[in-house]
């Protein structure tokens, strides 16, 4: 997706131990010059031409990191005449650097360092975005911890963090990857988003008869403390739940047909 999928990944954050281990970071630029950019019609390339124009803020990215010492740059090479872009790592990004919160949906993979896990998730969770997030890691007990820790709607463990399946795995996230309200796409309360909820009284007949000792006992209370059309409603309600009663609650469950 050369990075232009909502739930790609755009930071990789690395334990001390990885981010200084020599032969992690080799194999790391070893894939990067692997992919072959270029014309979508020949088959061998794995990225083409942007889907949009490369944006003023994408360029201006390019110009700055050059001049950003502590930050090591692979691949720094964009074509404007073409719109393409090729695959770009920033080796030692920073908190204070924009692209740590800056959605920039191109081919760019920031590598941050990270003392321990706890640090690393509170880098995730400082973007201010929180779509997908990915875990590598073979510890039950990091997984629990970083499962109960990160702030992002899709979670993956030792995997790819894109390719949710609509229907089957509920999308949504946090914070900047949220729409307000906590309705994830494919989820039970997805449908709400797109109803409008009103009260609206059925009419009933008038003559409902309430025969549950209960019930008779309150609808002689609400005649002394309510008006008659008052009276009329909750009547109404109570034969409601007089007939949930005896059509489903009052009767015993058989277990083997939930």
């Amino acid at each position: 997706y050369a990075g232009q999928k909502c739930s790609a990944a755009s930071l990789l954050i690395l334990e001390k131990e990885v981010y200084h281990n020599k032969e992690f970071k080799q194999k790391l630029l070893d894939n990067l010059s692997s992919i072959h950019v270029g014309s979508s019609h020949n088959p061998i390339n794995l990225y083409s031409k942007m889907v949009q124009p490369i944006t003023p803020a994408t360029k201006q990215l390019f110009n700055t990191i050059t001049k950003n010492k502590n930050i090591k740059i692979y691949s720094k090479k964009y074509n404007e005449r073409t719109n393409i872009i090729q695959p770009t790592i920033l080796w030692g990004l920073t908190p204070d650097h924009p692209f740590y919160k800056t959605e920039y949906f191109c081919p760019i993979l920031g590598v941050m360092c990270a003392k321990n896990l706890t640090h690393a998730i509170t880098l995730a969770n400082g973007t201010g975005y929180g779509l997908t997030a990915g875990l590598e890691s073979l510890d039950k007990q990091e997984q629990d911890y970083w499962i109960n820790h990160i702030q992002a709607g899709n979670l993956y463990i030792n995997k790819k963090i894109t390719g949710a399946i609509v229907g089957r795995q509920p999308f949504g996230g946090f914070g900047l990857s949220s729409i307000g309200r906590p309705l994830k796409a494919g989820s039970k309360d997805y449908l709400l988003s797109f109803t409008n909820i009103a009260e609206q009284t059925i009419k009933q007949k008038n003559n409902i008869k309430v025969t549950h000792p209960k019930l008779i006992q309150i609808k002689n209370k609400l005649k002394e403390t309510t008006t008659i059309e008052t009276q009329k409603k909750l009547i109404n309600i109570l034969s409601t739940y007089k007939k949930a009663w005896t059509k489903y609650y009052k009767n015993p469950i058989e277990t083997q047909q939930l």
